[in-house]
């Protein structure tokens, strides 16, 4: 059994927030024979993995309207920590380093990946719903932004160094 080729599926069981291959298979749109297909062959296709990090095939994502509640929860929570994450980067006055910047989308998803797996887990430990976990973690973040300016550096960097699909990564 391949380990990239679990810990990817994993990863795109946890974005779209399936509880197994069937399930992802229909929010992906294939058969469930397509990922076993995946495994028999040792690689997820490139188009498909990059969905983690919305680059090359982001085309046919998730739709908005088709997320699940935690989805759209963890949303507001990677659109506040983008902003902390880029803020200090952008000059008032540098308007196309500004647009560079947010024009490349993919630390965005992961930081979104990463806030899903953050609400999951407020809800599993502390038994408490969606909106409320919301809430914590948006406390927690925006309570000391330059801690989160430090995490969330931190796990892009270990996305990038564990998977190699992220190498083209700055």
């Amino acid at each position: 059994m391949n380990n990239q080729v679990e810990a990817t599926i994993g990863l795109l069981r946890e974005f779209y927030g399936a509880k197994n291959d069937a399930e992802l298979a229909r929010r992906l749109g294939t058969g469930q024979s397509t990922i076993s297909g995946w495994r028999a062959r040792g690689h997820v296709p490139l188009k498909i993995a990059n969905r983690l990090s919305k680059g090359e095939g982001s085309e046919d994502f998730q739709e908005p309207s088709q997320w699940t509640e935690i989805q759209s929860r963890a949303h507001v929570i990677a659109l506040a920590r983008y902003v902390i994450l880029m803020g200090p980067q952008i000059e008032p006055s540098d308007i196309d380093n500004a647009m560079s910047l947010f024009l490349d989308m993919r630390s965005f998803w992961r930081i979104m990946f990463h806030a899903v797996e953050d609400i999951r887990s407020k809800v599993r430990v502390l038994r408490v719903e969606p909106e409320t976990a919301q809430a914590l973690v948006l406390q927690d973040d925006l309570r000391n932004p330059s801690a989160t300016f430090a995490r969330i550096k931190a796990s892009l960097i270990k996305d990038i160094r564990d998977n190699t699909w992220l190498a083209d990564w700055k």
